[in-house]
């Protein structure tokens, strides 16, 4: 038997009508816009919204999301004052002269950089950065129920610390371990395993140390801590610091690869704008994934239903729940629903998913109806 195409037929209770599609004027050029358009080319990719998320960082830290305002001041101008703070602080005597090391050179620079940035090594970009506590140093008979919160890896989700009151110390211990407090507005990074992984310290944490596997960074406050986080996010971060770092089985950084790592600066203003506008983006895909996932239910149930279609008997008199001639058994089953004229006379039943755009999955399973078996026109 050839193969029938589905037949599109207006309006009725069996064929609901196709949502409908917005035009070209009604379509902004808005990323919102842009990406929703855009997104249907590749939605069906199992990881569609993690790709997309990786090219919203990839165009955040090339200086491509948000455009460049010429009356913001350079970025060459803040390494100036990171570099007087950090002067105040040896003087003061509260961190270590820091080791100077050899300028950007032209191959180092990852990529074009607009106009008003800067490329620096990454110590020229923090004031301090401190290794946590060596394993010789607290051991697993050191932890405690509830006490001073350890913050490793495994403690910093999404750019939050989120600690585990079982790896904790006591009061007493973490006296011992009083240099390596966080404060508000630190940085925590995994020195080992997931290379760029990071988390802010909040104000609403409360006293925590820094665990083994950690670093602690500190920076200057005309430097955006959530752009820090965007940036470490980012392919070319991720690939340089995994690309540095040593070790057979697990990858560890040391602060000879985090510091000299070459990183392009925008100006101060502009980092917050990048920090909005990702955020802002961010949120879209998290509505996208939603949709994706509502999407996969419904195809889901798409499939069980023509499983369940196929395996129904062609004829009514065949149906263990149905008897010929029983128009209440036969109401029932569904025998006697309304059809469209259309759908009658192709002697099919249409069943129609609707799904957040772009997903829309319409199935047609072909019966054969004997004559005295056909369903009510009623």
């Amino acid at each position: 038997m050839p193969k029938q195409s589905p037949v599109r037929v207006p309006h009725c209770s069996t064929c609901p009508p196709k949502p409908r599609r917005r035009g070209k004027s009604e379509v902004g050029t808005s990323p919102h816009s842009q990406l929703l358009s855009n997104f249907h080319k590749f939605d069906n990719a199992p990881d569609a919204i993690p790709r997309l998320r990786r090219f919203i960082l990839d165009l955040a830290v090339r200086g491509k999301l948000v455009k460049q305002d010429p009356n913001d001041e350079p970025a060459s101008e803040l390494p100036k004052r990171i570099a007087a703070e950090k002067e105040r602080l040896v003087k003061e005597k509260k961190i270590k002269r820091p080791k100077v090391l050899p300028p950007i050179e032209a191959g180092e620079v990852p990529f074009e950089i607009p106009d008003g940035w800067e490329c620096i090594r990454f110590s020229e970009l923090a004031t301090e950065v401190l290794t946590g506590p060596f394993g010789s140093m607290v051991h697993k008979s050191d932890y405690t129920e509830n006490g001073i919160p350890l913050i490793n890896p495994s403690h910093m989700t999404q750019g939050l610390v989120k600690p585990d009151p079982r790896i904790s110390v006591s009061n007493v211990k973490a006296k011992a371990l009083n240099s390596y407090v966080l404060q508000t507005g630190d940085m925590v990074m995994a020195r080992r395993g997931e290379m760029g992984r990071c988390a802010i310290v909040t104000d609403d944490l409360g006293p925590t140390l820094c665990g083994t596997g950690s670093f602690i960074l500190r920076f200057h406050k005309d430097v955006s801590r959530v752009y820090i986080y965007t940036l470490f996010k980012s392919k070319y971060v991720v690939t340089h610091l995994g690309g540095n770092s040593v070790g057979a089985t697990m990858t560890n950084l040391n602060h000879g690869i985090l510091n000299s790592m070459p990183i392009v600066l925008p100006p101060a203003p502009e980092q917050k704008r990048i920090v909005a506008k990702v955020d802002e983006l961010m949120a879209l895909c998290d509505r996208l994934e939603a949709a994706q996932a509502e999407g996969n239910k419904q195809r889901n149930r798409l499939v069980a239903a023509t499983h369940h279609q196929i395996n129904l008997p062609a004829c009514r008199q065949d149906r263990p729940d149905s008897k010929a001639g029983d128009a209440k058994s036969n109401a029932k089953a569904g025998l006697n629903r309304p059809a469209c004229q259309s759908c009658r006379q192709a002697g099919r039943q249409e069943i129609s998913y609707f799904t957040p755009q772009p997903s829309h999955f319409t199935l047609h399973v072909r019966r054969t109806w004997p004559c005295s078996a056909k369903p009510s026109s009623t």
